[in-house]
C-alpha cells in the first residue's frame, strides 16, 4: 500500500521549517500574488527557490498556490510567475482558474497541476472533466464525504486530496460571495474578509450569536478509515497560523500515520490534547466523516477556545485561587470565563502556603489584576511546556540526514567519498598529500575536520579514515575537500524535476472537454420564484409549499 501524503502548510520561513522538520511529506506556500492567503507573509521568489532547495535536499515536496480568479490586466504577471517557477524545481502548482489550467497544461508540459479545492469539485463527472486539463489532483470541496471521495477516486486516474485539520469555511468550497458583499473583499481572491466569524442577530432576538463560525476539522480518529479508501494526501490547513501551530499539527499526524502503517499503537486522546491547546475553536469531524449539521458551527465563540483546566474557587489579595483538573505553569497563557472574559500569561504563582513555586497541578493562587466571581472556568490558551517543545524544530537544520564517509588516498589526493545511501560522492584534494616526515596530520585529526558538518543538514553515522601513512596537507585543504563534497551531495539531493521546454506558439489547438449532460434543478419556497424557474425553463423543481404543489403540478408535472 502506497504510503498517504502529509501536506503542511507554510505562510512564513520558521513555519515552513516547522512543517518539513516535523515530518511532512510536502509543504504548500504563495507567492506575493494570485494565492488565496493574501494576508499571509507568504514569498518572493528568491524565498521560493530557497526553499524549494531546502525541501528538497530533505525529501520533501513544494507546492505554490496560484488559487485565486485571476484578472485579464494581470495576465503578464501571471505568465512571468509562472515562467519563474517552471524554472525553479517546484513540484506542483495549486490551481482554481479553469482559465489558468488550460493556459497551464497547454504551454508548460512538465507542470503538474493539483486542482484547488477552490474549484469546488464534488462527482465523478466534475472530476473526469479536470482530467482533459492535464490536472493530476483534485483538492475535493471540503462539502464531500468520504464515499464520494473514494467513488471519484475509484472511477477516475486522478490522485485525491482532502482536508484533515484545520479551519473550515461555512460557504461552499470556492462559492463564497458573502465576504466580498459584506466585507468588500473576495475570498477568490484571496482578501476573505471572515464575514463568518462575525457576531449577527437572528430574527427578532436582540442577542448575537456566531450562528455561520464553524469549528476546526479534525480527523485524527479516522485516519485508518480515511487511508484505507485510498485518498492520496491528507492536507492540514493553516497558512495563516504560528510556526508552533505547524509544528504541533504536522508532528501528531505524522505520528498517528506512521502508527497506522507500523501497527503500534497511538495514544490519540493525549493527541487531542495537545491540539487543543495549540488552537481549536472546538472540533468537528466534519462533512468528509458525515458530521451532523448542528456539530459543525460553534455559536458561542470564533476564537481559539483552548482547553477546561480547573476553576476559580476564591482569591487572596490580587491572586486567585484556581482549582486545578490539570497541569498548570507559569509562563502558560490561560483565559477565565465567568461574567466577563478575559485572558492573560502567568507570571506568578504561590502554593496554599502562599509560598512561589513554578508549577502546580491540585490547587494553586495565581496573579492577576480582574476581581473573578466564584465558580468562573479556567481554560488553557498557551502551554509554555509545548511551545518550548516545539521552537527547537523551527530552527532551520534541525532535521539532520544521514550520511557515510570514507577518507583514502587516490592518484597521490585525498579522496572523500559520501553517500547518503541513494547519492554518492566523491571529491579529491587540489593538491597532492604528501607523506609527512616531521609535521604530521593524524586520522584523527583528519577525522575531525572532515566530521565539522556544523550548520549543513547532515550528520556522519559512520565516517572511516584509510590511510596507509600519516600524510601532509593543509587544513584549509580538507576543510575545502569536506565544503565541496557537500555542496555536490546537496546538488544531486536537490534536483528532482527535469523540465520539457516550455511551449510559447499560440496556435496549439484547445482541449476537447468532456462533454457532460447537464440539467436545471431548483429549490423555491414562494410564487414569485416558482413561476421565474418555470418562466427559465428548469427540468427539476423543488417547492417546499404543498398549496404550490396542488397548484401547478397539472401544468407542470416535473415540480
Amino acid at each position: 500500500m502506497k504510503k498517504i501524503e502529509l501536506l503542511a502548510p507554510a505562510g512564513t520561513k520558521e513555519a515552513f521549517y516547522a512543517a518539513v522538520n516535523n515530518g511532512a511529506d510536502a509543504v504548500y506556500i504563495g507567492g506575493k500574488n494570485f494565492g488565496a492567503r493574501a494576508y499571509a507573509q507568504n514569498f518572493t521568489n528568491e524565498e521560493i527557490c530557497e526553499l524549494i532547495t531546502y525541501a528538497h535536499v530533505r525529501g520533501v515536496k513544494v507546492y505554490v498556490t496560484i488559487n485565486t480568479i485571476v484578472f485579464d490586466s494581470e495576465w503578464d504577471e501571471l505568465t512571468s510567475f509562472l515562467d519563474f517557477l517552471y524554472q525553479t524545481d517546484v513540484d506542483a502548482l495549486i490551481v482554481q482558474d479553469l482559465g489558468v489550467m488550460e493556459y497551464i497544461s497547454k504551454h508548460y508540459p512538465s507542470f503538474t497541476i493539483h486542482a484547488s479545492t477552490q474549484v469546488n469539485v464534488h462527482s465523478v463527472n466534475q472530476a473526469k472533466t479536470l482530467q482533459y486539463f492535464n490536472v493530476k489532483r483534485i483538492v475535493l470541496a471540503r462539502e464531500v464525504n468520504l464515499p464520494l471521495a473514494k467513488s471519484i477516486k475509484d472511477q477516475t486516474n486522478l490522485e485525491i486530496e482532502v482536508f484533515a485539520h484545520g479551519a473550515l469555511c461555512i460557504c461552499y468550497s470556492g462559492n463564497c460571495l458573502m465576504s466580498s458583499f459584506i466585507g468588500k473583499r473576495s475570498g477568490n481572491r484571496g482578501k476573505c474578509a471572515q464575514a463568518c466569524r462575525l457576531p449577527y442577530k437572528l430574527g427578532n432576538n436582540p442577542s448575537e450569536k456566531h450562528y455561520l463560525s464553524t469549528k476546526d476539522l479534525i480527523t485524527l480518529e479516522y485516519l485508518d478509515k480515511i487511508i484505507e479508501s485510498g485518498i492520496d494526501s491528507l492536507k492540514i490547513e493553516g497558512r495563516m497560523k504560528s510556526p508552533e501551530y505547524v509544528a504541533i499539527t504536522t508532528n501528531i499526524y505524522r505520528q498517528a500515520i506512521d502508527s497506522f502503517y507500523d501497527g503500534k499503537s497511538f495514544d490519540i486522546n493525549q493527541a487531542i490534547l495537545e491540539l487543543q491547546t495549540a488552537f481549536n475553536r472546538q472540533f468537528t469531524k466534519g462533512y468528509l466523516l458525515d458530521e451532523n449539521n448542528y456539530s459543525i458551527t460553534n455559536i458561542e465563540s470564533p476564537n481559539h477556545q483552548g482547553i477546561l483546566i480547573g476553576q476559580v474557587i476564591g482569591s487572596k489579595g490580587e491572586y486567585l485561587k484556581i482549582k486545578l483538573t490539570y497541569p498548570l505553569n507559569i509562563g502558560d497563557s490561560i483565559r477565565i470565563v465567568g461574567k466577563e472574559s478575559f485572558g492573560f500569561t502567568i507570571t506568578k504563582m504561590k502554593d496554599l502556603s502562599f509560598q512561589d513555586i513554578k508549577s502546580a497541578s491540585k490547587e494553586c493562587f495565581i496573579l492577576s489584576n480582574h476581581i473573578v466571581n466564584n465558580g468562573a472556568l479556567v481554560y488553557l490558551t498557551k502551554s509554555i511546556k509545548q511551545t518550548l517543545h516545539t521552537e527547537e524544530t523551527i530552527k532551520s537544520n534541525y532535521k539532520k540526514i544521514a550520511c557515510f564517509g570514507k577518507v583514502s588516498l587516490q592518484d597521490n589526493k585525498l579522496k572523500l567519498e559520501i553517500t547518503d545511501g541513494k547519492n554518492t560522492v566523491c571529491v579529491l584534494s587540489k593538491g597532492n598529500v604528501e607523506k609527512a616526515e616531521r609535521a604530521n596530520i593524524t586520522n584523527e585529526r583528519i577525522f575531525e575536520q572532515i566530521n565539522k558538518l556544523g550548520n549543513t543538514p547532515y550528520y556522519f553515522k559512520n565516517l572511516t579514515i584509510d590511510l596507509p601513512f600519516a600524510v601532509f596537507l593543509p587544513i584549509k585543504e580538507i576543510n575545502e575537500l569536506r565544503r565541496q563534497a557537500i555542496e555536490e551531495l546537496s546538488y544531486l539531493r536537490s534536483k528532482w524535476n527535469i523540465r520539457k521546454p516550455k511551449i510559447a506558439s499560440p496556435s496549439i489547438k484547445p482541449i476537447n472537454v468532456l462533454p457532460i449532460e447537464y440539467s436545471l434543478k431548483a429549490k423555491v419556497t414562494t410564487e414569485e420564484q416558482l413561476q421565474a424557474v418555470i418562466e427559465i425553463g428548469f427540468q427539476e423543481i423543488y417547492v417546499s409549499n404543498l398549496e404550490l404543489i396542488h397548484k401547478y403540478q397539472k401544468q407542470y408535472p416535473k415540480i
